[in-house]
């Protein structure tokens, strides 16, 4: 990243889905008993602590400046769709269920935020919560977030917002959800005053529920042949999109400073893209293959400047 000019995004520090099964037992060794909280409250701030110093330290070898490279941290992921974990020794099973108020939630923020002030960069990087499908739970991921910077405070006792930004993974089918909900769900993070990140975006044509369940209860989706073609998600595209910059370009700055930190693309071309099979990105066979949705991406880019 350094010698391409480039920055990074720091992901993910506390992941619900696929944190491995021996992080949270005695010795590290499956099939022994869970820790108690204080053990694992432990081992969360040694592998905070380390992944980040690590990180920082080679920052201030290569540029003389921690938090020059990356800009940003998913400190915790998928929080509120842990269930998924199924009956896995997670989080979960030293905390207990803690629904909105989650205390190692609230305590990894804490951690990764004492890291950033250790190295200075507490105002050179954001530290992020992300999460999918958050459409379908936007209010609880604006409890989840004021929670986490409920009686957060810097060193002089004023207040901190130590979770600075929400993530939107950003999933999506060109039939769901509909740009009008999206929409609301990014006015009710902005309202925030947080900054907001079109984190993962891809956008799947011909994808669908199978009208089958998984281990855990959730709908299994696929591949299925809707008739759904490239002009469609380009049409799709390019609606998100320009409702995504028109509400950049029209923000209330003094309700929030930043607003929409950046758009990620999950992945390169729909060949080497994990839902290779529903064409989700802008290219196709390789980088060198844009589709419509390249340029209708594009097009919608230009209204900034309108």
């Amino acid at each position: 990243a350094y010698n391409n000019d480039l920055k990074m995004r720091g992901h993910t520090l506390l992941w619900h889905s696929q944190t491995p099964q021996w992080f949270f037992v005695k010795d590290y060794k499956n099939g022994s008993t869970v820790v108690t909280e204080e053990v694992m409250d432990a081992r969360l701030e040694f592998y905070i602590a380390t992944v980040m110093s690590h990180v920082m330290e080679k920052e201030i070898e290569l540029t003389g400046e921690a938090g020059s490279i990356v800009y940003a941290w998913d400190v915790v992921n998928e929080y509120l769709h842990h269930g998924y974990a199924g009956n896995i020794t997670t989080w979960t099973s030293v905390y207990g269920e803690q629904n909105l108020k989650p205390t190692y939630v609230k305590k990894a923020y804490e951690l990764a935020y004492e890291q950033l002030v250790n190295y200075e960069a507490q105002n050179k990087v954001t530290l992020f919560y992300n999460d999918y499908d958050t459409y379908d739970c936007a209010d609880d991921i604006v409890s989840l977030v004021n929670f986490i910077n409920q009686d957060a405070t810097d060193k002089n006792g004023n207040p901190v917002k130590i979770c600075g930004g929400i993530g939107m993974q950003s999933h999506l089918c060109v039939d769901y959800p509909t740009i009008e909900s999206y929409g609301d769900a990014l006015d009710k993070f902005l309202n925030t005053g947080l900054e907001v990140s079109i984190s993962e975006l891809d956008v799947s044509t011909n994808y669908a529920k199978t009208g089958e369940t998984d281990a855990q209860g959730w709908d299994k989706w696929a591949y299925k042949d809707l008739g759904q073609t490239d002009e469609d998600q380009a049409d799709y595209i390019k609606s998100l999109m320009e409702m995504i910059v028109s509400k950049q370009k029209n923000l209330d700055r003094t309700k929030n400073q930043n607003g929409i930190a950046g758009v990620t693309i999950w992945g390169l071309y729909d060949k080497c893209s994990w839902k290779a099979d529903t064409k989700p990105l802008l290219f196709g066979k390789s980088i060198m293959d844009p589709k419509a949705s390249y340029y209708s991406f594009l097009d919608a880019a230009a209204i900034w400047y309108s």
